[in-house]
């Protein structure tokens, strides 16, 4: 099988390349001691301790997620301009709910990596995986995770391009309740909230 590609425009590969390289390197600083630090003594506060297990496993889990966004990168390359969706391309799509439009950017969310009024699509979210190889004009029927249904119709594909992106293309839409959930992956983060986005996993969207 095929290994899995990642987009990554020029600015998300820098960022994680250095936010992967002071993780390692925390990672080795902590290592020689125990997973909640042996020189502390028998009158350590338990809840220290599982805080510092807690942050170790987080930092691991981060660690892992960027090595994978490193493993087989496409870094900075423009998708074929032909109005077809894919990962690195700025969509922006119409809800049939209710009418309203929305701009967005189909990539993996990296903290100052795009402009902040830019709002993301994960790839991995319910929307992102229905999106790729649509055609403008053309609506797709996507589930939520609460398994409640919608339809969006792809109005416009073009290639991300940092120096011509402006602000004035992203839709003035406000969050729905109903698309809670819809742009973020399991283990995104969303800089810009938007409507359809969600925060990371484990905790519930601010939406819903």
């Amino acid at each position: 099988m095929a290994e899995k590609q990642v987009w990554l425009a020029q600015s998300a590969y820098e960022r994680v390349q250095r936010e992967l390289v002071e993780l390692l390197r925390r990672r080795s600083a902590d290592t020689g001691g125990s997973a909640a630090g042996m020189s502390r003594g028998d009158g350590a506060d338990p809840s220290t301790d599982q805080q510092v297990l807690t942050a170790r496993r987080d930092r691991e889990n981060r660690i892992r997620k960027l090595q994978e966004l490193l493993q087989n990168p496409v870094v900075g390359e423009d998708p074929p301009d032909d109005g077809v969706a894919e990962p690195g391309m700025v969509l922006t799509v119409r809800y049939e709910d209710d009418q309203e439009t929305e701009t967005f950017l189909l990539a993996h969310s990296e903290d100052g990596a795009y402009p902040p009024e830019l709002m993301i699509c994960s790839p991995d979210s319910p929307l992102g995986r229905a999106l790729p190889g649509r055609e403008q004009g053309a609506t797709v029927r996507y589930t939520l995770p609460n398994g409640h249904a919608m339809e969006v119709t792809l109005i416009s594909a073009a290639p991300y391009r940092p120096d011509d992106w402006s602000s004035t293309a992203a839709a003035a839409s406000r969050p729905s309740h109903e698309d809670a959930a819809a742009l973020s992956g399991p283990d995104e983060v969303v800089g810009q909230d938007c409507r359809g986005s969600a925060v990371a996993a484990g905790t519930s969207s601010p939406h819903s």
